[in-house]
């Protein structure tokens, strides 16, 4: 009758295993009743613990005792771990005014195009500067003051015959 093998995924020993056999070695994670990872630590051959290499799986560079991340691949350090998460796990949408990443609910549309909230921002203070130094529009009055400036000269016009009129009298009156 065979006996079935259970190997540790975490150490790759038999687990129950007291002793090396042919199948391979007892497995090291549960000692003294306590789960031990073998990343953590490891039993080498004359049964010393010797701790295990803590290297960045991307760059190679030393992480133990460093901030460090972990995860199915192995550890990594600060800098690559920020780099893997960017590339891969956008945060949000690049606006296309600036081109920062923002959320997607920082996305305003203005003037039909769909900016970020400090674009918008930034757009408004524009417009709001140009309106405040700006051409005044005066197209809707200009109709009107030049009606107005045509009643004022049609009456200068007249006054000026009245007293060309009221001069020519006199003149007649004394001749």
């Amino acid at each position: 009758m065979a006996t079935e093998v259970l190997i540790c995924p975490e150490c790759g020993g038999i687990i129950g295993a007291t002793e090396a056999t042919d199948h391979g070695k007892p497995c090291t994670c549960f000692k003294d009743g306590e789960f031990k990872s073998s990343t953590e630590e490891d039993t080498s051959v004359f049964g010393q613990v010797v701790p295990v290499a803590k290297v960045c799986c991307q760059c190679g560079k030393d992480v133990a005792g460093k901030k460090r991340y972990r995860d199915s691949r192995g550890y990594w350090c600060a800098a690559c771990h920020k780099a893997d998460k960017a590339a891969n796990n956008p945060i949000g949408v690049r606006c296309p005014d600036c081109g920062r990443i923002v959320s997607e609910g920082a996305i305003v549309e203005y003037n039909g195009e769909h900016i970020c909230g400090r674009c918008r921002k930034d757009r408004k203070e524009i417009e709001k500067q140009k309106r405040r130094f700006g051409k005044v529009d005066d197209s809707a009055y200009r109709p009107h003051e030049n009606k107005r400036l045509y009643i004022l000269l049609s009456i200068f016009a007249l006054l000026l015959v009245m007293v060309i009129l009221t001069h020519l009298k006199e003149l007649e009156r004394l001749l």
